[in-house]
Protein backbone atom coordinates (compact mmCIF):
# COMPACT_ATOMS: atom_id res chain seq x y z
CA UNK A 1 0.00 0.00 0.00
CA UNK A 2 1.31 3.42 -0.93
CA UNK A 3 1.44 5.92 1.92
CA UNK A 4 -0.10 9.19 0.79
CA UNK A 5 0.63 12.52 2.37
CA UNK A 6 -1.03 15.91 2.18
CA UNK A 7 -0.71 17.04 -1.40
CA UNK A 8 0.36 20.57 -2.17
CA UNK A 9 -3.02 21.29 -3.76
CA UNK A 10 -4.92 20.97 -0.47
CA UNK A 11 -5.94 24.50 0.49
CA UNK A 12 -5.13 24.90 4.17
CA UNK A 13 -7.28 28.01 4.57
CA UNK A 14 -10.24 26.09 3.10
CA UNK A 15 -9.69 23.30 5.63
CA UNK A 16 -9.35 25.73 8.54
CA UNK A 17 -12.60 27.47 7.52
CA UNK A 18 -14.57 24.36 8.55
CA UNK A 19 -12.95 24.09 11.98
CA UNK A 20 -14.60 26.03 14.87
CA UNK A 21 -11.59 28.26 15.53
CA UNK A 22 -11.65 31.35 17.74
CA UNK A 23 -8.55 33.55 17.78
CA UNK A 24 -7.94 33.08 21.52
CA UNK A 25 -8.00 29.25 21.61
CA UNK A 26 -5.31 26.85 22.74
CA UNK A 27 -4.97 24.11 20.12
CA UNK A 28 -2.61 21.19 19.54
CA UNK A 29 -1.56 19.96 16.11
CA UNK A 30 -0.64 16.36 16.85
CA UNK A 31 1.82 14.67 14.49
CA UNK A 32 2.51 18.13 13.15
CA UNK A 33 5.26 17.11 10.77
CA UNK A 34 7.17 20.10 9.47
CA UNK A 35 4.33 22.50 10.27
CA UNK A 36 2.52 22.86 6.95
CA UNK A 37 -0.76 23.20 8.88
CA UNK A 38 0.75 24.47 12.14
CA UNK A 39 1.80 27.83 10.69
CA UNK A 40 -1.63 28.78 9.21
CA UNK A 41 -3.26 27.50 12.40
CA UNK A 42 -1.03 29.76 14.52
CA UNK A 43 -1.83 32.72 12.28
CA UNK A 44 -5.56 32.08 12.76
CA UNK A 45 -5.03 31.81 16.52
CA UNK A 46 -3.16 35.10 16.86
CA UNK A 47 -4.51 35.61 20.40
CA UNK A 48 -4.08 31.99 21.43
CA UNK A 49 -1.48 29.24 21.48
CA UNK A 50 -0.60 26.29 19.24
CA UNK A 51 1.28 23.22 20.38
CA UNK A 52 3.06 21.41 17.56
CA UNK A 53 3.37 17.85 18.83
CA UNK A 54 5.41 15.20 17.03
CA UNK A 55 7.51 12.12 17.74
CA UNK A 56 10.43 13.29 15.59
CA UNK A 57 12.80 16.02 16.73
CA UNK A 58 13.70 16.95 13.13
CA UNK A 59 10.05 17.75 12.41
CA UNK A 60 9.80 19.90 15.53
CA UNK A 61 12.97 21.75 14.52
CA UNK A 62 11.41 22.41 11.11
CA UNK A 63 8.31 23.85 12.85
CA UNK A 64 10.49 26.08 15.03
CA UNK A 65 12.35 27.36 11.95
CA UNK A 66 9.12 28.03 10.02
CA UNK A 67 7.61 29.80 13.05
CA UNK A 68 10.72 31.98 13.33
CA UNK A 69 10.58 32.85 9.61
CA UNK A 70 6.88 33.72 9.94
CA UNK A 71 7.60 35.72 13.13
CA UNK A 72 5.09 33.72 15.14
CA UNK A 73 5.55 33.60 18.89
CA UNK A 74 2.48 31.55 19.74
CA UNK A 75 3.83 28.09 18.80
CA UNK A 76 5.39 25.70 21.31
CA UNK A 77 6.88 22.40 20.14
CA UNK A 78 6.49 19.23 22.19
CA UNK A 79 7.99 15.81 21.59
CA UNK A 80 6.18 12.66 22.65
CA UNK A 81 6.56 8.90 22.61
CA UNK A 82 4.12 6.15 23.42
CA UNK A 83 0.52 6.82 24.38
CA UNK A 84 0.90 9.79 26.76
CA UNK A 85 0.68 13.21 25.17
CA UNK A 86 2.81 15.92 26.85
CA UNK A 87 -0.24 18.11 27.48
CA UNK A 88 -2.24 18.83 30.62
CA UNK A 89 -5.66 17.17 31.06
CA UNK A 90 -8.62 19.29 29.94
CA UNK A 91 -6.26 22.05 28.73
CA UNK A 92 -7.10 22.29 25.02
CA UNK A 93 -9.89 23.97 23.10
CA UNK A 94 -9.12 21.83 20.06
CA UNK A 95 -6.87 19.28 18.42
CA UNK A 96 -5.96 18.97 14.75
CA UNK A 97 -4.91 15.65 13.20
CA UNK A 98 -3.84 15.67 9.55
CA UNK A 99 -3.15 12.28 7.95
CA UNK A 100 -2.14 11.01 11.37
CA UNK A 101 -4.28 7.90 11.76
CA UNK A 102 -2.54 5.54 9.38
CA UNK A 103 0.42 5.14 11.75
CA UNK A 104 -0.25 2.61 14.49
CA UNK A 105 3.18 3.23 15.99
CA UNK A 106 2.01 6.31 17.88
CA UNK A 107 -0.24 4.43 20.30
CA UNK A 108 -2.72 2.81 18.01
CA UNK A 109 -5.76 4.70 16.81
CA UNK A 110 -7.83 3.94 19.91
CA UNK A 111 -4.99 4.87 22.23
CA UNK A 112 -4.41 8.13 20.40
CA UNK A 113 -8.11 9.06 20.57
CA UNK A 114 -8.15 8.27 24.30
CA UNK A 115 -5.07 10.41 24.91
CA UNK A 116 -6.52 13.27 22.87
CA UNK A 117 -9.88 13.10 24.63
CA UNK A 118 -8.12 13.48 27.98
CA UNK A 119 -6.51 16.75 26.86
CA UNK A 120 -9.76 18.31 25.60
CA UNK A 121 -11.71 20.74 27.77
CA UNK A 122 -15.51 20.63 27.87
CA UNK A 123 -17.04 21.46 24.45
CA UNK A 124 -13.61 21.27 22.80
CA UNK A 125 -13.23 19.81 19.30
CA UNK A 126 -11.12 17.33 17.39
CA UNK A 127 -10.66 17.96 13.65
CA UNK A 128 -9.41 15.01 11.58
CA UNK A 129 -8.24 15.46 7.99
CA UNK A 130 -7.61 12.18 6.22
CA UNK A 131 -6.67 10.99 2.75
CA UNK A 132 -8.63 8.64 0.55
CA UNK A 133 -6.56 5.59 -0.36
CA UNK A 134 -5.82 5.02 -4.05
CA UNK A 135 -8.26 2.79 -5.90
CA UNK A 136 -7.24 -0.85 -6.25
CA UNK A 137 -8.08 -0.65 -9.95
CA UNK A 138 -9.40 1.99 -12.29
CA UNK A 139 -12.97 0.60 -12.26
CA UNK A 140 -13.51 0.95 -8.52
CA UNK A 141 -14.09 4.02 -6.43
CA UNK A 142 -11.33 4.97 -3.99
CA UNK A 143 -11.41 3.53 -0.51
CA UNK A 144 -10.38 5.48 2.57
CA UNK A 145 -7.27 4.70 4.58
CA UNK A 146 -9.55 5.12 7.57
CA UNK A 147 -13.24 5.66 7.04
CA UNK A 148 -15.22 8.53 8.50
CA UNK A 149 -17.32 5.89 10.25
CA UNK A 150 -14.24 4.51 12.00
CA UNK A 151 -13.22 8.02 13.07
CA UNK A 152 -16.70 8.62 14.48
CA UNK A 153 -16.66 5.21 16.23
CA UNK A 154 -13.24 5.90 17.78
CA UNK A 155 -14.47 9.30 18.92
CA UNK A 156 -17.70 7.93 20.37
CA UNK A 157 -15.73 5.41 22.41
CA UNK A 158 -13.95 8.28 24.20
CA UNK A 159 -16.96 10.58 24.64
CA UNK A 160 -16.83 12.63 21.43
CA UNK A 161 -19.65 13.11 18.92
CA UNK A 162 -19.60 14.02 15.25
CA UNK A 163 -20.61 17.56 14.36
CA UNK A 164 -19.30 17.86 10.80
CA UNK A 165 -18.19 15.85 7.79
CA UNK A 166 -16.87 17.53 4.62
CA UNK A 167 -15.29 16.25 1.45
CA UNK A 168 -12.42 18.69 0.91
CA UNK A 169 -11.37 17.60 -2.58
CA UNK A 170 -10.95 14.38 -4.57
CA UNK A 171 -8.27 13.12 -2.18
CA UNK A 172 -9.15 14.43 1.32
CA UNK A 173 -12.01 14.67 3.80
CA UNK A 174 -12.58 16.28 7.20
CA UNK A 175 -14.43 15.04 10.29
CA UNK A 176 -14.99 17.34 13.27
CA UNK A 177 -15.91 15.82 16.62
CA UNK A 178 -16.83 17.64 19.84
CA UNK A 179 -16.50 16.67 23.49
Amino acid sequence: MVHRTMDDHLDMQHVLSFIPLRNHMTVAHIRSGSGRFTIPLAKALWGGKVYAVDTREEMLEAVRQRAKEARLGNIDTLKFRGSKLPLEPNSLDGVLLVSALDDNGVAGKAGLFKAISGTLAKNAWLAVVETYAPAEDTDSSPGQQISKEEIVRLGTEVGLHKVLFRVLDNDHYLVVLRK
